[in-house]
């Protein structure tokens, strides 16, 4: 006898995605059902999203281009998953205070033979961040616009909507990275000396501290990205082990940090870069109060909160028209803050 494995059909997965009400439980269905979709290039099923949403639920499609690409936040910004992170779905006022944690690594236990394994407690620190920022992204189209081309306006707009968001985000924790906040002495170099050896001495002041070796990185600027990539003993990856050194301008780890450029970084105090493992720098975001349920009968349009599955990250999308203009607007908003974890985690470059 024969097993055949088989999947639930677009439809009935749509069906049940646009009757979960939980944001949590729609994001873990989406990252379980659409997503595998996508990835073997299935394109999303807008024509069966509208038939389902002109029926029930007006905000289907928006929600489903909305929950793809909040993907971004993570893929494009990397950033995001190098730090830690205090993403959650509930609400909070700006310029609240709320605890996010940093996690460090625990002691080894040894085993006795009569009393057994002691627990290696868990080594946690609670870091108060202030959520300093109400931000979103807007998106208005008028009804010329709107009615002059069969493109699909909102859903083309939702990644660049999606991917300035989370530059928000990290512009934030670019401003935490500061000599009064990390007080390690500074690596010091001018860019044309800017080489693999030059993250070895920034290695060789957080190794002594203790700062774990997992999940390191050396954020850079644009030029001494670049001139990192010059360095002469990264010849040989080049051409045998890391192709996408030439294809996708990806350097690899080297002496313990993931490279990572960022055009836009802060050069503050003559600062170029920034090394640090995962619990030097937090961000924490939390949701606004639905403001449209103070007067529930009212014509406010729609405010649907949308889940990434894979980091928590919860976001508002609100949909709404003016009459008066004649116009539609889609808006993406978040509130968050930024803080510091372990100041020994971080240390600074600076240019002579």
């Amino acid at each position: 006898m024969r097993t055949q494995i088989t999947r639930a059909s677009t439809a009935s997965v749509l069906l049940a995605y646009m009757k979960e009400q939980d944001p949590k439980a729609r994001g873990a269905l989406y990252a379980k059902e659409f997503k595998p979709r996508l990835a073997e290039g299935d394109d999303m099923p807008f024509g069966m999203v509208e038939l389902m949403a002109a029926n029930s639920l007006g905000t289907l499609a928006g929600t489903l281009i909305s929950q793809r690409t909040l993907e971004l936040f993570v893929t494009q910004l990397p950033l995001l998953s190098m730090i830690s992170t205090d993403f959650s779905s509930e609400k909070a006022k700006l310029d609240q205070v709320v605890d996010a944690r940093i996690v460090a690594i625990p002691a080894v236990q040894t085993y006795d033979p009569v009393t057994g394994w002691p627990d290696a407690n868990v080594v946690t620190t609670d870091v108060p961040v202030t959520i300093t920022e109400f931000k979103g992204v807007p998106i208005t189209f008028n009804s010329n616009q709107l009615g002059g081309t069969v493109r699909r306006l909102f859903d083309e707009a939702a990644p660049a909507a999606s991917y300035a968001l989370a530059s928000s985000f990290c512009d934030l924790v670019y401003t935490k990275m500061t000599a009064a906040n990390f007080t390690n002495a500074p690596v010091v170099c001018s860019l044309i000396d800017f080489v693999k050896a030059t993250l070895g001495a920034a290695a060789g002041v957080l190794n002594p501290l203790g700062v774990p070796h997992i999940g390191r990185y050396a954020l850079l600027n644009t030029p001494y990205y670049m001139q990192l990539g010059n360095d002469t003993s990264l010849a040989y990856f080049a051409a045998i082990q890391s192709p996408e050194m030439v294809t996708d301008n990806k350097l690899p780890k080297m002496a313990g940090f993931d490279p990572v450029e960022v055009p836009n970084l802060p050069n503050t105090g003559n600062m170029f870069g920034f090394a640090g493992c995962k619990s030097a720098l937090v961000i924490s975001a939390r949701l606004p109060a639905d403001y449209t349920q103070a007067f529930p009968d009212a014509n406010n349009g729609t405010v649907t909160t949308v889940t990434d599955a894979a980091t928590g990250l919860s976001v508002h999308q609100v949909q709404y028209v003016n009459h008066q203009m004649g116009a539609a607007t889609q808006r993406i908003s978040s509130m968050f803050g930024a803080g510091v974890g372990d100041q020994r985690g971080g240390i600074l470059f600076k240019s002579q």
